[in-house]
């Protein structure tokens, strides 16, 4: 019987022709709607939903109470993080076409709007959805950190042209760009730094992520990426 560890998910995940690729890709989605729910702020029933919806397969509530707590154990700066995020929001409310709307200023000034909803527990208190508001801090963050990026390698570009680099795409939490091959080590290496920067400078006492690896970021087509 096959061992299941990280390298074998993630051989299976990545060739569409091995006989466990299915179902380590869903193994992949279910990482992931784990990871991203937590972050957001999800309890055990509502990732139980994510997986189910995504993958078919209904994990129990013990198993996905037991994966938050994995969350909470391997990233305490987040947890942290967004408990200040929350503590920072000034919340004040309006009515619009009769619904109650919650108006949260965050720490860059920045305003969530959002429709205030009975709490689960206690129905008589009107309340922004948790979920939401931190879904709609952290989408800030990212969006933030990528212009602040965008107009920074632009100008890196711009320093080296012999680099013959160019922004050929932006996501919410990515850049992609083409480069001379012979200038792959310098260029990549530079603009994942401006990347990690201006994240760095957005999130303040959580890990930017960047990658200590130029290698892993380079890739020949848009396949392999």
């Amino acid at each position: 019987m096959q061992y299941w560890d990280w390298q074998y998910i993630k051989t299976a995940k990545e060739d569409k022709t091995h006989p466990d690729h299915k179902l380590a890709k869903s193994f992949r989605d279910t990482a992931k709607n784990t990871y991203y729910g937590w972050l957001n702020g999800a309890g055990a029933d509502r990732i139980q939903e994510q997986i189910a919806a995504n993958t078919g397969q209904k994990p129990s509530l013990s198993d996905c109470q037991a994966a938050i707590e994995g969350c909470v154990a391997l990233y305490p700066k987040v947890v942290e993080f967004r408990k200040a995020l929350m503590k920072e929001l000034k919340q004040s409310s309006v009515t619009v076409f009769g619904q109650p709307i919650s108006v949260n200023a965050i720490s860059d000034g920045s305003r969530i709007c959002l429709p205030l909803e009975p709490n689960r527990y206690y129905p008589d208190k009107l309340e922004p959805a948790y979920t939401q508001n931190l879904a709609c801090i952290w989408s800030r963050i990212e969006a933030t950190a990528m212009k602040n990026a965008f107009i920074q390698v632009g100008a890196l570009a711009r320093q080296h042209p012999e680099w013959e680099l160019k922004v050929i795409n932006v996501v919410h939490d990515e850049l992609d760009l083409e480069v001379n091959g012979r200038y792959a080590t310098e260029a990549i290496t530079a603009a994942n730094n401006i990347v990690g920067d201006c994240f760095k400078a957005q999130l303040k006492y959580v890990d930017d992520g960047r990658s200590t690896d130029w290698k892993k970021l380079l890739v020949k087509s848009w396949a392999d990426k």
